[in-house]
């Protein structure tokens, strides 16, 4: 009787002790975790990296804007191409807006590119889209670094748009986005050219950047027509322009539209009452509301 009692307080022993060192385990264990959340915290600040090369030319750079708290899994990326003619532009002219995208888009990335523009007998398409491409290669093979996810959207304006569509229809790599969002960009530029017949300067520009007339280089002019490569895998496409805008004729949105229905992509058309081809400030705050709209509904992730 008296070795039972003794085993059976041995037992309890051993039981009280493995129980206590359990709870001591476990108490470590989530202070190691709260350390290295803390750490985590603290360390993921905000951060803009500024003129970011990913080419020797001067004007194959970038500024990356990183939010606080980032992460591999969940932090998306907004791809954001300027506009001007192919000809002129630069990353600065989004000085303002980018605030405005941060406010509506909280926690994304967001990478603001610049891209080598045709001057004189220099840099005829595709040098525009190689750029892009080479750009966002050089962000998507340093995410693990810079903290990022593989949900990408790729945004332009104007001749940024169709870089952005070419983009995001043309290459399933380095990234295949989950959206695109074309700020009153051509999708077809040889309906473009014929558009800007009565625009000198325009014809010339669109006839020097694509090596002639659409009838000399109508290759090159398919090749660079983001219309031409939608299919069912095109990513949901947001389109915003404004109605008094004469720089690309609304028959460009009617076209994109009713191809990405045809081949069953989601897609959405917002016409600006009043806006010309560069939306006023308040015009652009709005748009943003939109896109924010347009890629809750159509990222999978919550924004």
């Amino acid at each position: 009787m008296n070795k039972t009692v003794t085993i059976r307080k041995c037992l309890s022993l051993i039981m009280h002790r493995y129980v206590l060192y359990v709870i001591i385990l476990f108490s470590t264990a989530i202070s190691c975790n709260k350390t290295s959340l803390s750490y985590e915290t603290q360390r993921l600040k905000s951060e803009i990296k500024q003129n970011v090369q990913y080419g020797a030319d001067g004007k194959q750079a970038m500024d990356i804007y990183l939010p606080e708290k980032r992460s591999k899994k969940a932090t998306k990326v907004l791809f954001l191409i300027h506009g001007g003619s192919w000809i002129s532009g630069d990353k600065d002219d989004f000085s303002w807006q980018i605030d405005a995208i941060k406010e509506k888009l909280k926690g994304w990335a967001i990478v603001n590119v610049n891209y080598r523009l045709a001057i004189l007998d220099k840099n005829p398409f595709p040098t525009q889209e190689n750029d892009v491409k080479a750009a966002a290669t050089y962000v998507y093979e340093r995410r693990q670094e810079l903290e990022v996810s593989t949900d990408w959207v790729f945004v332009g304006l104007s001749a940024g748009a169709q870089l952005a569509m070419l983009q995001g229809f043309k290459y399933n790599t380095p990234v295949k986005p989950k959206a695109v969002v074309n700020y009153f960009g051509p999708c077809d530029l040889e309906a473009l050219y014929n558009y800007s017949q009565n625009d000198f300067i325009a014809t010339m520009t669109y006839s020097y950047l694509l090596n002639g007339s659409p009838a000399r280089s109508p290759k090159l002019y398919k090749e660079s027509s983001p219309i031409n490569f939608i299919n069912t895998e095109t990513p949901p496409t947001l389109t915003l322009y404004g109605s008094e805008d004469t720089a690309v004729s609304r028959t460009q949105h009617t076209m994109l539209h009713n191809k990405l229905n045809a081949a069953g992509v989601p897609n959405k058309v917002i016409e600006y009452e009043n806006e010309t081809h560069e939306f006023t400030q308040a015009a652009f705050i709005k748009s943003c509301e939109d896109v924010a709209a347009f890629l809750g509904e159509h990222i999978n992730r919550e924004i």
